[in-house]
């Protein structure tokens, strides 16, 4: 009996550790509930892309933001501008295509996007968007540099549908 005594804790004792037990069980429950899974950036923009060209901004919106936050955390600011200017375009639905408009003027003047050109490519996709709300005639001027921009960097679906827009506004 006396070997069993020596392995048992006083009661006391054994109270405390089971409730630290029982608070750091509850705190990493807790934490592992409440914590939200972290967000890959570039699956996120890329699901942002694909909707996006569906010209479904609505849902493509929450993905941008979701990317723009991760770029941002990454400290990446050429993809979380990319992605800002995506969110931006995905909130004109409930927003302001004026807003829209001067905060996107203002990103195209940043050094950054004045040298990438993809970069100013979907500035200048989201300002004419905008701008078609607004004034045709600023509409035009940014589709007609996003159809340059297309032909520069090669991509024959934004020199499509850049020329498209400039159709639709030559119809208005």
């Amino acid at each position: 009996m006396s070997s069993l005594k020596r392995h048992h804790l006083p009661n006391r004792l054994n109270g405390r550790i089971r409730h630290i037990c029982f608070l750091l069980f509850t705190y990493l429950t807790l934490t592992t509930l409440s914590a939200e899974p972290a967000v890959d950036p570039k699956a996120a923009l890329a699901e942002a892309d694909r909707l996006a060209w569906l010209k479904n901004w609505t849902r493509a919106e929450p993905f941008f933001a979701k990317a723009e936050q991760g770029f941002t955390a990454a400290g990446d600011r050429r993809d979380s501008l990319y992605a800002k200017v995506g969110r931006l375009r995905g909130e004109m639905r409930s927003g302001s295509p004026q807003i829209s408009s001067h905060e996107v003027a203002l990103l195209l003047n940043d050094p950054l996007v004045k040298t990438d050109r993809a970069l100013r490519l979907r500035c200048l996709t989201v300002k004419g968007d905008a701008d078609l709300d607004i004034d045709s005639n600023l509409a035009q001027r940014d589709w007609k540099e996003a159809l340059v921009l297309a032909r520069e960097l090669g991509l024959p679906d934004w020199e499509s549908r850049a020329k498209g827009e400039l159709g639709i506004i030559a119809f208005l």
